[in-house]
């Protein structure tokens, strides 16, 4: 992938371009990892990243976080993007999505899942607009009417996905939670296949095998061992699946930001109605959340969406996609430290096989190109 130099601020960047490949626009579409949390980044995370004006950074607080990344975005420090740089980056947007869990789990103890979705969405939709607005701005060809239907339907998919997640969050541990939602990487060639009619690699099926193996061992040799909860993440993880397939459609259009900020929007007005149907929300539960909801509105939703973005164009997409799946393992670590969560040997025997499928299938196509390129020169 060559190498792309920012002249100015970072989101005023399309984090997809015509030459990037289809995978990985995809996954710069795709808002599956947009959870709720409490923000537990160090002063110290942020001088890794050469952050060393005189500005101070408070600790535990989200807005001071959100406004720390938007300055070294408007810095241009990304401008100089090394390989290493890339993959500290993606390893951090791993280990924020995956200590969200812990806190979008915590989130529902005066917050009824509906209403977190939508305040989270709307408060990313806000975010975004303003750079999706010059997004749209800096378009040279209007967008299709398609565009607005694929948005629409991108939108049903993922709230239908956030809803079975959030839901199920009320009952099950945040280390399973992050394990199960991981299979959606497994599911989604199974979802392609019915979608396009297009068989998958076959290094997927394999994964599969061990995707179901570990299951069974993560709930310590007993799928009755799981509770609702368990089953309702599993079911999202088909629904995040089926929302990756859907938002390939949308790299074409190369307007990431205001796809993913009009689906925000639309997410937002479906949780609305559920949570003014299913629920009743409060002022003070709001309140009472209001840090986990500006996380992931502005944090999770936002800035961070925009460094993956930026941060996979430096590096190689192997190496991406196993940095990347390292979110779960960061969310058992949080879940541990602290929820006081612990898992059997057998269970992390299960976890562990439950991330070797990912990883094969993510490597997959790597594998298939250098087979590729290896038997062109072979034949020449």
């Amino acid at each position: 992938m060559s190498r792309c130099d920012f002249a100015g601020p970072l989101w005023l960047e399309n984090a997809c371009t015509s030459e990037m490949p289809i995978k990985l626009c995809i996954n710069n579409l795709v808002t599956i990892h947009q959870r709720s949390a409490r923000p537990i980044l160090r002063v110290s995370s942020f001088d890794e990243f050469g952050m060393t004006d005189s500005r101070t950074v408070t600790k535990h607080s989200p807005a001071s976080i959100a406004d720390r990344l938007a300055h070294v975005a408007a810095l241009g420090y990304l401008a100089d993007m090394t390989r290493l740089r890339a993959d500290l980056i993606l390893l951090l947007v791993a280990a924020i999505w995956g200590l969200a869990f812990v806190f979008q789990k915590t989130a529902m103890t005066t917050l009824g899942p509906y209403t977190f979705v939508a305040s989270r969405s709307l408060v990313a939709a806000v975010a975004l607009a303003p750079i999706a607005f010059l997004e749209s701005r800096r378009a040279t060809v209007a967008a299709p009417s398609s565009f607005v239907s694929l948005i629409a339907i991108s939108g049903l998919l993922f709230f239908i996905a956030a809803a079975f997640q959030q839901v199920g969050l009320k009952t099950a541990t945040v280390t399973n939670a992050g394990f199960l939602t991981a299979l959606y990487v497994v599911f989604t060639p199974f979802v392609a296949w019915a979608w396009h009619k297009k068989s998958p690699n076959r290094v997927v099926w394999p994964a599969a095998v061990l995707s179901f193996v570990g299951t069974w061992f993560l709930g310590g040799g007993a799928f009755s061992a799981f509770n609702q909860g368990d089953i309702l993440i599993a079911i999202c993880a088909v629904f995040w699946a089926t929302h990756v397939v859907s938002t390939s459609y949308a790299t074409k259009h190369n307007r990431p930001l205001t796809f993913t900020c009009l689906q925000f929007a639309i997410v937002a007005v479906l949780a609305m109605i559920a949570a003014a149907w299913l629920e009743t929300p409060t002022w003070a539960a709001l309140q009472s959340t209001a840090g986990e909801i500006a996380y992931v509105g502005i944090l999770s939703s936002a800035l961070t969406f925009t460094l993956f973005a930026v941060a996979m164009k430096h590096t190689p997409p192997s190496e991406a996609a196993v940095i990347i799946s390292t979110e779960c393992l960061f969310g058992a670590l949080a879940g541990a430290i602290l929820l006081g969560e612990r898992l059997g040997w057998i269970s992390w025997l299960g976890a562990g096989l439950i991330v070797a499928s990912v990883i094969l299938v993510q490597l997959a196509p790597a594998w298939e190109e250098q087979r590729a390129k290896a038997r062109a020169t072979a034949s020449t």
